[in-house]
């Protein structure tokens, strides 16, 4: 913890707490203000806190943020749980007594030893389980992306839910969660429980995303996973007309991607060495283990396609085009325009002016209509995106983006050069990782 802003920090707190020490509950609501109903407090245990002025729980939660980006144990839990633990070490610092008295009762290193202590105590490892939907037809019954597991309903509680005995409560919940007709699972081993789940759902998010890379904007849409509706959504409208004449209707969406079984059944079949590509890039999130090859080109890889499903999800033309290109960007490292077009050229084994679409636009024009007229322009506030037509047709955008992507971890897959973004972006594709664009 860096010590000299963390001993500024420390004396926040103390004057936070100092000032409300020995004082009437009205004469605590006068000094922290109106806005909370019930003052800021740093937690004791067994029910019993002690309260701090606003200010003083800034601190705290500052406190906490150096511990997390110093201390091994941060990347280990979550932002919350690193705030619960700062709170709780503090309070029991301040009300504790020091044995010899030659050591301040706050010091950076003493709140630190606390929350690792803390934080220690709570690693483990936990399977977590989320909802989820697929396919409605298919033979299918589970399907691994590296340490995603994906199975049917029935499947799961049958495997899990029915051995684990008669309790009520778990029955009842378990009959609810089995609702969904996909089950994703992840096991994340040394984190806390907060950040475990993190973890897991980024995981089962981005294998989902990776599954539908092949897809359109509409199919994709109807995979569903952590954070998202499972089950059938219905919108209800009304409208009045100029004449009077009062209008209704009602929509609905349903989940899960509709193909024939034959179809879905061979389309995984296509996509299984590709999603094993993926899972292994998956497995570095959850692996504490160092060693991965090409870590760094991978995680960014991640990232990206994080993005792009994210992109794909915004109901908003103009977001999602500000986000597809971030996803550009990311993966280029950060080179703008031109490093996107030299990592979109290599990918596709052609010069940045051939024409890679039916209408004749080159690498280059479609970099131009996402990148500097898309997200530049829309994301910097030179054009105006609401209700507003974009520089290019979204599905353009998309097709190309997941293209890019599907090309770029099939070109890592061969790659045995420098760990480094710019490095990858200047080696050549050799033809078999060449694509095409739609449009």
């Amino acid at each position: 913890m860096n010590s000299d802003t963390a001993n500024d920090l420390i004396q926040a707190v103390i004057g936070g707490v100092e000032a409300l020490q020995k004082k009437t509950f009205s004469e605590v609501r006068s000094i922290v203000g109106d806005d909370y109903l019930i003052p800021p407090s740093l937690p004791l245990g067994d029910g019993k806190s002690i309260w701090i002025t606003p200010a003083g729980l800034v601190a705290v939660d500052r406190l906490a943020a150096l511990w997390r980006r110093r201390s091994p144990l941060g990347k280990q839990t979550s932002a919350n749980e690193a705030r619960k633990a700062t709170a709780l070490a503090i309070a029991k610092l301040l009300v504790g007594t020091d044995a010899d008295g030659a050591e301040p009762t706050l010091t950076p290193g003493r709140i630190d030893r606390a929350v690792d202590d803390q934080i220690s105590s709570l690693l483990s490892e936990v399977t977590h389980y989320f909802q989820a939907h697929l396919f409605r037809h298919s033979t299918i019954e589970c399907l691994n992306i590296g340490p995603v597991f994906l199975e049917t309903s029935s499947r799961w509680k049958s495997r899990v839910l029915d051995i684990q005995g008669d309790d009520v409560d778990r029955s009842k919940h378990g009959e609810w969660f089995v609702e969904a007709p996909w089950v994703g699972s992840v096991t994340v081993r040394g984190r806390t429980l907060e950040r475990s789940r993190e973890h897991a759902a980024a995981c089962l998010r981005l294998a989902l995303d990776s599954l539908t890379l092949p897809m359109t904007i509409t199919q994709a849409r109807e995979v569903r996973g952590p954070s998202d509706t499972i089950q059938e959504c219905r919108s209800h409208s009304f409208t009045q007309h100029e004449n009077g004449f009062l209008g209704f209707g009602i929509s609905r969406e349903v989940f899960g991607l509709r193909s024939g079984a034959e179809a879905i059944d061979s389309f995984v079949a296509r996509q299984q060495s590709f999603l094993d590509l993926v899972g292994d890039a998956i497995s570095g999130i959850v692996d504490e283990q160092p060693g991965h090859a090409n870590a760094n080109l991978k995680r960014r890889w991640l990232e990206a396609l994080y993005w792009f499903g994210e992109a794909r999800r915004s109901p908003d033309d103009f977001v999602a085009l500000v986000k597809t290109g971030i996803v550009l960007d990311i993966l280029s490292g950060g080179g703008r325009a031109g490093g996107i077009i030299t990592l979109c050229s290599n990918l596709w084994g052609c010069a940045e002016d051939h024409a890679i679409t039916s209408d004749g636009r080159s690498v280059k024009k479609l970099v131009d209509q996402i990148y500097n007229e898309g997200r530049s322009r829309l994301a910097h506030g030179g054009r105006f995106g609401l209700l507003e037509e974009i520089p290019l047709v979204r599905n353009d955008a998309d097709r190309f983006t997941a293209i890019v992507l599907v090309n770029y971890m099939l070109r890592l897959a061969r790659y045995k050069g420098r760990d480094d973004a710019k490095a990858f972006r200047q080696t050549l594709s050799t033809p078999d990782d060449c694509g095409g664009a739609s449009g």
